[in-house]
């Protein structure tokens, strides 16, 4: 299994960008994580939030590949503490599709999106600024990973 992080915006503070870079270096070969990221949809005057979740919705609606498990990140998915994420990434090892877990833009997803997608994973209940929780994100998959392999990394 391939692990993608798709993600809405591509200019971020530098501190979330050394961050996530980061958490990057550190996944093995036998663990492929990829960052993927599309530029946001415009934000022009007189456009309704639901038309910003369906432009950006398109715009990363075309960077998925086939055969992928589509898990969007949305407020009201399912939340996971780090053992529960680790085992979630463990189901999907044993399904052996490749994973791609989806941060919209600065709106969030079309109900289309989100109805489209195989699953839905929420952060936290709070809402967290987009980098953070792209940083957040790679972290919590890096635990993961950690608690799968018996790394001391994650500590209970």
């Amino acid at each position: 299994m391939k692990l993608r992080l798709l993600c809405a915006g591509r200019r971020m503070p530098r501190w979330v960008d050394d961050g996530v870079a980061e958490f990057m270096k550190r996944f093995p070969r036998q663990f492929p994580v990829e960052l993927d990221t599309v530029d946001p949809a415009p934000r022009k005057a007189g456009l309704s939030a639901t038309q910003l979740q369906q432009a950006d919705s398109e715009r990363l609606a075309a960077k998925l590949r086939g055969g992928e498990r589509i898990v969007a990140l949305d407020e009201g998915g399912q939340q996971y503490d780090s053992r529960g994420l680790a085992g979630r990434i463990q189901d999907w090892q044993h399904d052996g599709r490749d994973v791609v877990l989806v941060i919209g833009g600065p709106d969030g997803h079309s109900d289309a999106f989100r109805d489209a997608a195989d699953e839905l994973l929420s952060l936290s209940s709070m809402t967290l600024p987009h980098g953070l929780a792209r940083l957040v994100l790679v972290e919590q998959v890096y635990r993961a990973w950690t608690v799968l392999s018996g790394h001391p990394y994650h500590r209970d």
